[in-house]
């Protein structure tokens, strides 16, 4: 069975790996080419990803949620709220060993469009690939505050606070409006 996603472009797509251990990015970097793919970036960390993100235009980002500094989830916010110059519907598909229930939501909150348990298989990356590019819906903005996101990244550049106390776990669950530019109508 041929695992390929059924998409006519993926040789042309540039893809952004976001992974901290060296082993995975590697491991992904070989599937990723096994399907095809040939522009293929590479980030250490949430730091790196942020910098990537202001660069070249992207098509996909495959992003670890677990990460020093910039964690995955706070990658995906300042995507999603326009902080870093990638579009703020780029797909992006979210890795995780963790598969605890709130991080996954917190991940779906934040529109990730597909979130895959690690260690990976060429097949699922390959399913979840091609439905995250058939499945491509409207996207709608995040009501989150801009600046405030920003101010995070400079204030991660810069760490020397404990990255629990600063995380978008701790923000949406302990200060809810800091995010919130206005309240959502949904």
């Amino acid at each position: 069975m041929n695992p390929r996603p059924d998409i006519k472009r993926l040789e042309e797509m540039a893809i952004l790996v976001v992974e901290d251990q060296d082993f995975m990015r590697g491991y992904i970097r070989q599937m990723l080419q096994t399907l095809g793919c040939k522009n293929i970036s590479m980030a250490t960390n949430g730091n790196a990803a942020v910098r990537h993100l202001n660069g070249p235009e992207l098509d996909l980002i495959l992003l670890d949620i677990h990460m020093e500094l910039i964690n995955g989830l706070e990658v995906l916010a300042a995507i999603r709220a326009g902080a870093t110059h990638a579009k703020p519907y780029l797909p992006v598909i979210m890795l995780t060993g963790d598969t605890a229930l709130e991080k996954m939501a917190l991940a779906e909150k934040l529109k990730a469009n597909a979130i895959l348990a690690k260690p990976l298989s060429l097949n699922t990356l390959a399913k979840a690939i091609g439905q995250v590019f058939s499945t491509l819906r409207p996207f709608h903005p995040l009501p989150l505050n801009l600046d405030a996101i920003k101010e995070m990244i400079m204030t991660a550049e810069f760490a020397k606070t404990d990255p629990e106390t600063r995380s978008l776990d701790y923000i949406f669950k302990s200060v809810p409006t800091k995010f919130r530019a206005t309240q959502s109508t949904d």
